[in-house]
């Protein structure tokens, strides 16, 4: 549970050396660097141990801040001691460390641990551990330990850049498996990055994303030219399973080093099956390659064009390739993906094995996917072993405090699906930050994100720096449910965001997560009234959008209609990720999509 942080200012008057309370700044690439020591560490129920924070400064320093959350379900925190760092100036130099905010012992939070060196002119240089924190460990699980409000100062009060590196702790009870490709143990990501071209490129940015992954000196023309070479269907439409995995084996094969990678596009009647293969697949380690484990490559939302991403990973209740041996059960928690036709927000992903199956749809009859198998094996022999094993799709747990959050936010957002403009005064992110705080004060966020996920280091440094700054409730056309996202940003600019949770509003379960290194922009309503108002009433036509690049359109403010409707919706055929909903406005002129990045498309266009 995160606090809202009122420092006193008594702190700055008598150590005017380190600000307490200004405004975060996000972290520049060169950085002091603060880290939680050692990243990850198994334990047993009640066993007391100690976690290290440890700064390493790239510049003189004079103080210290962060929060700190964990799972109070299964830690008790007892207490903490300081260390070395802030004691390395000469004598006459002292320090003061001290918990300015508050314990919130119940809720798993530490409020503002904060130190500082003084003394005239007092600083300090060198690395070393800041606090030790001692936990007991309570129960079986695994519980985050996330850094948060991290403020390093410099002798002025001037804050510097600085960098975040959470953990997490095991206590044994729990049984968790994770493959997760092209993450280091820093917890940056290294798997290559790759956009779609064009709409009909996902499939070939997807297997570009593999062959990048495999040989980071790759090279090739392009998404288009792979496309074109190796797309053996109608111009204009995506690759199907058999495009891809011939143009991953044969471009593989062309090196060397990448020679050993064999794919093979599969397409199976039982979705069960063919979850099960991919899954073993990744985990299969290819011999004498630089990357033992090749991602997946799968079509979703039933259909080939625009919607190929890349299996990055997945997490399951234990091993699934231990030796050519298989357990007789799986327990599928969740998969990492990349989404080629998303750009920021929606681009990484990581979705619960519940979620998975539900966007993993049949296409064309059969579900469809690329993989690396093992080679030189009896095919029909590991299929039966497959047959053999029963699969469980893991669902979040309900979150009372979150569904109760957001039933009391539709109080707040006197916009709720279609309504008149004349009862709008507000957008659904355009709430003021207090009251939306107010509203999710009750919230456990450690508890309502999955705890696989909180050991993804990618995901947690980025939510580590982040603050909520608000929640959006869209319409799924597809599926004719709602769902909502919850938006986290780093700079804290007014409709922005880095991380998104998207769960379910009536039960506060979580789906899917995605997050970018950057905040993002979402759509204020009031932005998405004003562009549909200037397109039904100056454009001509709907502009051609492609990935962002978007002719500008000259318009004319036009005096306000009084009879539109508006919401946030997602449908399929409007190509966007589910992170980036549209909103549908509608008068009695016509009706206008607006997308997120300010394009719009006029209906029936």
């Amino acid at each position: 549970m995160k606090k809202t942080r009122s420092f006193s200012k008594i702190i700055l008057a008598v150590f005017a050396v380190f600000l307490l309370s200004m405004p975060f700044v996000s972290p520049a690439p060169a950085a002091t660097t603060m880290v939680l020591t050692p990243s990850t560490q198994t334990v047993d129920p009640g066993d007391t141990f100690t976690v290290d924070i440890v700064v390493t400064p790239d510049r003189a320093i004079a103080g210290v801040q962060f929060d700190i959350n964990w799972n109070p379900d299964l830690l008790e925190f007892d207490g903490w001691t300081e260390g070395d760092l802030l004691n390395q100036d000469p004598p006459g130099c002292g320090t003061f460390v001290a918990i300015m905010g508050g314990l919130y012992q119940e809720q798993g939070f530490i409020d503002g641990l904060a130190g500082v060196v003084l003394g005239s002119g007092c600083e300090v240089s060198g690395p070393g551990i800041y606090v030790t924190l001692t936990f007991t460990a309570e129960a079986a699980g695994i519980s985050p330990l996330v850094l948060s409000d991290v403020i390093v100062g410099d002798l002025t009060g001037t804050e510097v850049p600085s960098t975040v590196t959470s953990g997490d702790v095991v206590i044994t009870g729990t049984s968790i498996y994770i493959n997760h490709l092209g993450i280091d143990d820093q917890g940056n990501d290294y798997f290559p990055q790759e956009q779609a071209q064009e709409l009909y490129c996902t499939g070939a940015a997807s297997g570009l994303q593999a062959l990048r992954f495999f040989d980071d000196s790759y090279s090739w023309p392009g998404q288009v030219d792979l496309y074109n070479t190796y797309h053996t269907g109608t111009p204009g439409e995506d690759m199907n399973e058999s495009d891809l995995a011939w143009m991953l084996t044969d471009q593989t094969n062309q090196n060397p080093d990448t020679a050993r990678y064999n794919f093979i596009g599969f397409s199976d009647s039982d979705q069960d099956h063919a979850i099960k293969r991919m899954i073993y697949w990744i985990d299969y380690e290819v011999p004498d390659v630089a990357e033992t484990n090749a991602p997946a490559h799968v079509p979703t939302d039933g259909s080939y064009s625009n919607n190929w991403k890349t299996v990055r990973g997945f997490v399951s209740n234990k091993d699934p390739w231990v030796d050519w041996q298989m357990p007789s059960d799986l327990e599928f928690y969740g998969a990492w993906l990349n989404d080629p036709k998303a750009t920021g927000m929606g681009y990484n992903v990581y979705q619960t094995g519940d979620e998975f199956r539900n966007i993993y749809q049949a296409t064309e009859g059969s579900w469809c996917y690329v993989a690396e198998p093992p080679q030189d094996v009896d095919m029909d022999e590991l299929d039966a072993a497959l047959d053999s094993i029963n699969i469980t799709y893991v669902e979040s747990k309900p979150d009372q405090e979150l569904a109760s959050a957001l039933d009391a936010k539709k109080d707040l957002d006197v916009s709720s699906g279609f309504v008149a403009m004349s009862r709008v005064s507000k957008s659904k992110i355009d709430i003021e930050p207090k009251e939306i705080e107010e509203v999710f004060k009750e919230v456990n966020w450690d508890k309502v994100i999955p705890v696989e996920l909180y050991t993804s280091p990618d995901f947690i440094n980025i939510y580590s720096q982040s603050r909520l700054s608000g929640a959006m409730n869209v319409i799924d056309l597809e599926s004719g449910e709602d769902y909502d996202l919850i938006l986290f940003s780093q700079s804290k600019v007014e409709n922005t965001a880095s991380v998104a949770l998207m769960v379910k509003g009536e039960t506060g379960t979580f789906r899917q997560a995605s997050w970018s290194l950057e905040d993002q922009k979402y759509l204020a309503e009031e932005e998405a009234l004003k562009i549909a108002q200037n397109a039904l009433g100056f454009a001509k036509k709907a502009i051609e959008i492609k990935h962002g690049e978007i002719k500008p359109l000259p318009v004319e403010p036009v005096e306000p209609i009084e009879d539109w409707k508006i919401r946030l919706i997602w449908d399929k055929g409007y190509n966007q990720s589910r992170f980036r909903p549209i909103y549908e406005v509608s008068v009695s002129g016509g009706t206008v999509y607006v997308l997120q990045d300010g394009s719009f498309i006029l209906a029936g266009q």
